[in-house]
């Protein structure tokens, strides 16, 4: 039998332009029946311990980030470094770096950048259907949202598009608010347009990130997914 390849294992490598000055974005497809803990070794991952007994798509998902970083990384021409984890699972960036990571479903995005004047965030969905798009309206958006959204000729998708602009938005701000933030505290207040969304925050965060304050959004989508990004000012 052959023995598989982190090629194989990471395939459809697709850099995307970002819209955001200096800021690498790309994305792949995951074959999750091709993982093996030699895949680790083989790349030059560092395999931390406590992955060593969690569930395969766990470890998969580990992999495929750190993969894509690494092929960001060497597009950028920086270091190579180690990505550790930090605090509630967040990953702690080399110093000279910013970036973010997401999964979903066989697909793995990620950003990354050489300014750290600035933090990042991403994220990648599969477009909800049945109980996971019932668990969105009724967890991630409020009465004014589910309104808005509620005549438009996929309301699914643009539910699932908020779901993600909101995750990719706490990413981005979690590295300097420092805590938990529920959905609520951000509203999609305006159709997308075809290129960025924009999130208006509800509540003050902290003594940066103020009810009112607006966050302009990128994103872009195919038949079964979506895919938003965001870079703010540190």
């Amino acid at each position: 039998m052959a023995r598989q390849t982190t090629n194989d294992f990471l395939f459809d490598l697709n850099q995307m332009e970002s819209g955001i000055n200096g800021v690498t974005l790309l994305q792949a497809r995951v074959n999750h029946g091709l993982y093996s803990d030699q895949l680790f070794q083989d790349a030059g991952i560092f395999f931390p311990p406590h992955l060593k007994t969690a569930a395969v798509p766990r470890k998969v998902d580990f992999l495929a980030g750190r993969l894509l970083i690494k092929t960001a990384q060497q597009m950028l021409g920086v270091a190579q470094d180690t990505i550790v984890i930090g605090e509630n699972r967040a990953p702690i960036w080399p110093g000279d770096q910013c970036g973010a990571i997401s999964h979903s479903r066989g697909w793995v995005v990620c950003v990354l950048s050489g300014n750290t004047g600035q933090t990042l965030g991403v994220d990648v969905e599969k477009i909800a259907s049945g109980a996971s798009l019932q668990a969105i309206r009724e967890r991630v958006l409020d009465a004014p949202e589910r309104a808005l959204i509620a005549n438009t000729p996929r309301p699914d998708h643009l539910a699932t598009l908020a779901f993600s602009a909101k995750e990719t938005l706490f990413k981005a701000l979690y590295p300097n608010v420092q805590r938990f933030f529920g959905f609520d505290a951000a509203r999609l207040s305006a159709l997308p347009g075809p290129q960025t969304l924009r999130l208006t925050l509800l509540d003050d965060l902290n003594g940066d990130y103020r009810a009112g304050q607006i966050f302009e959004i990128h994103h872009r989508s195919d038949p079964d997914h979506v895919l938003t990004w965001l870079a703010v000012p540190a």
